[in-house]
C-alpha cells in the first residue's frame, strides 16, 4: 500500500495546476474549432467536463474537503444557466455550444473566475465586432466566433 498522508498537499498543487493546464488545451482547442468552423463540437466539451469532473474528485481526495465538488458544480449551472437564459433571450444569437461552452468554464474556473472571464470575455467580443462594424460600413456581421473570446477573458483573469 503507498502512503500517500505526507504528499498529499503537494499532489494537490500538481492536480490544481494540471486541471488549469488541461482547462487551457480544450479551451484553445475550442478556440480554433470556433474560428475555423463557427461550431464548437459537444465531444470535445463533453472530454473537457469529463476531464475536469475526475481533476475534481481527485483534488477533493487530496484536499479532504467537498468543497471544490461544491464549488464547482455552482459555478457550472450558474454559468450554464445564465448562458442559456442569453441564448432564449436573444432568440438563438447566441449558439448552443457557446451555453455548454460556459457550463464548461464555469465548471473549470469556478464562478468567481468564470462569471469575470465571461464578462471579459463577452466586451472583448463586443469590441471586436464595433470594430469590424466600424471597418466595413456596408458589411453586416452574421457570425462571430465567441469561444476564443471567452478564452482571452479566462487568461486576463487568471493572469492579473
Amino acid at each position: 500500500m503507498v502512503d500517500l498522508k505526507g504528499n498529499l498537499p503537494k499532489l494537490a498543487g500538481f492536480l490544481e495546476f494540471f486541471s488549469y493546464a488541461a482547462t487551457a488545451v480544450f479551451m484553445v482547442w475550442l478556440s480554433v474549432t470556433d474560428i475555423l468552423w463557427y461550431k464548437l463540437p459537444n465531444k470535445i466539451i463533453l472530454a473537457w467536463v469529463i476531464c475536469r469532473t475526475v481533476l475534481i474528485f481527485m483534488l477533493a481526495y487530496a484536499e479532504k474537503s467537498v468543497a471544490v465538488i461544491i464549488q464547482s458544480l455552482i459555478g457550472a449551472f450558474v454559468m450554464g444557466f445564465a448562458f442559456f437564459v442569453i441564448y432564449i433571450i436573444s432568440k438563438k444569437a447566441l449558439g448552443a455550444g457557446d451555453v455548454k461552452y460556459a457550463f464548461a468554464m464555469g465548471l473549470s474556473l469556478l464562478l468567481y473566475h468564470a462569471f469575470w472571464a465571461a464578462v471579459c470575455g463577452l466586451v472583448l467580443c463586443g469590441t471586436y465586432a464595433a470594430f469590424r462594424i466600424l471597418v466595413n460600413r456596408k458589411r453586416e456581421i452574421r457570425e462571430l466566433p465567441l469561444g476564443p473570446f471567452l478564452f482571452m477573458g479566462s487568461v486576463f483573469v487568471l493572469v492579473l
